[in-house]
């Protein structure tokens, strides 16, 4: 009787115990969120960001770019309040609330909010509705293109404007924007250019940049407001330029290499094949895709990191400067087979070539024996937030699809993976 009376007790301590910390986290997320409502009335962005988390994404946008997106909701006042309705679910450190946004409009919206366990904002969907897309809506298919597929690259084929000359652009998920060679430019007519200064390694260069075209990918599919830059020298004949992320800003897109296709869905509640493995995306200076893997030299020890996902690089994996230095990779009795020079992110570097013992990411894929290229001081320091690349060798071996919005790739394996 005694420990059935203890045990009572005790449950009756621990329900109590659960309800204080309960009303504790919801007090926090509301004082979150009023904090957050305040500094959207007021413009006051300090206090905006404070109450941001710092993956927090506005649209397709990430730090630091979402400050160009805020800027016309607080000047215009497009939102005067927010108020906290409900916890709806807590999963994966991520917390959803119901909440009711009123607009400028006098219009009340149903919203949802996101925290993270510091209750610090991820996404707030009642924004990111302002911007046309919500992840709570259906994601529809839109339609779909051919893709040329072959061992190192991914081509698509687009027409600018009213022209009938189609280009052949690489997919290059390291750039978020679209350049032309200058001969595939020239073949364009009735297109307004202006100079325009563009930051490289060393210094800056001006180049002649296009505004406000629309890219025909099929008669279903289209980006509008689209620019691109016209590149003077180039030394790939294989296609008339590249065209990156700003595909992936207007669509969820489904690349499937087994049947050469890229299928284009509207944001939403997107559901992959049951044979997809979702990876999060973590989003830098608003246009680099980066995932978790590690790296293990010689079998001894992992070295984790934040590797971008760049299927216009060639290479299966390189791993920059710091992250090499940090490392002591070069020191751990890596053997380079070769050493020469590559391309990534914009950056030419001198790099040791060798195998790495083994390659993890997705806490499933593991690729082992695997090439990889350790890039050598530059003296540069750090230029970019991921510590290496991986490249179109490894991706190539997968179907994927990227969602911009939610901040994921999905991944299955295709006829091309080998382990």
């Amino acid at each position: 009787m005694k420990k059935q009376f203890l045990l009572c007790v005790l449950i009756l301590f621990s329900v109590i115990i659960d309800n204080i910390t309960a009303q504790i986290n919801k007090d926090k997320i509301c004082a979150t969120i009023n904090r957050f409502s305040i500094g959207l009335q007021s413009g006051d962005t300090a206090l905006i960001n404070k109450e941001l988390s710092s993956c927090f994404s506005l649209g397709m946008s990430s730090f630091p770019s979402i400050q160009h997106y805020l800027k016309p909701i607080i000047e215009n006042n497009e939102v005067t309040d927010i108020e906290f309705v409900s916890v709806k679910n807590t999963e994966n450190e991520l917390t959803t609330v119901n909440v009711i946004a009123k607009l400028k409009n006098k219009k009340n919206i149903e919203g949802i909010i996101a925290l993270d366990s510091n209750c610090k904002i991820v996404f707030a969907d009642v924004l990111d509705r302002l911007f046309g897309v919500s992840r709570y809506n259906k994601s529809e298919f839109r339609g779909s293109i051919p893709i040329e597929v072959d061992d190192n690259i991914i081509v698509l084929t687009i027409k600018v404007n009213d022209s009938d000359q189609s280009l052949r652009l690489l997919f290059d998920t390291g750039a978020d924007g679209t350049a032309l060679t200058k001969e595939a430019a020239s073949k364009l007519t009735s297109i307004v250019y202006k100079d325009h200064k563009t930051e490289v390694v060393g210094g800056s260069i001006q180049v002649k940049k296009s505004s406000g075209n629309v890219f025909y990918l099929s008669d279903q599919i289209s980006l509008k407001n689209q620019g691109f830059i016209v590149l003077e020298n180039t030394s790939d004949k294989q296609t008339d330029g590249i065209i990156g992320l700003n595909i992936a800003k207007e669509y969820i897109i489904e690349v499937d290499l087994d049947n050469k296709v890229m299928n284009f869905y509207s944001f939403g509640d997107y559901q992959p094949a049951q044979n997809y493995d979702r990876i999060n995306i973590h989003a830098s200076e608003g246009s680099i895709m980066m995932i978790d893997g590690s790296v293990n030299i010689v079998g001894k020890k992992d070295a984790p990191g934040r590797f971008a996902f760049d299927t216009g690089a060639n290479y299966h994996l390189i791993a920059f400067e710091n992250y090499v230095r940090k490392n002591r990779l070069l020191l751990s009795g890596f053997k380079p087979e070769s050493q020469g020079t590559t391309v990534s992110l914009g950056l030419v570097s001198p790099v040791f070539n060798g195998k790495a013992h083994s390659f993890t990411f997705a806490n499933k894929y593991t690729f082992e024996n695997m090439p990889i290229a350790l890039q050598a001081s530059t003296g540069r320091g750090q230029i970019t937030a991921a510590l290496g690349s991986i490249g179109i060798q490894l991706i190539k071996q997968f179907n994927f699809t990227i969602d911009l919005l939610t901040k994921q790739i999905y991944l299955s394996p295709n006829k091309r993976y080998k382990n």
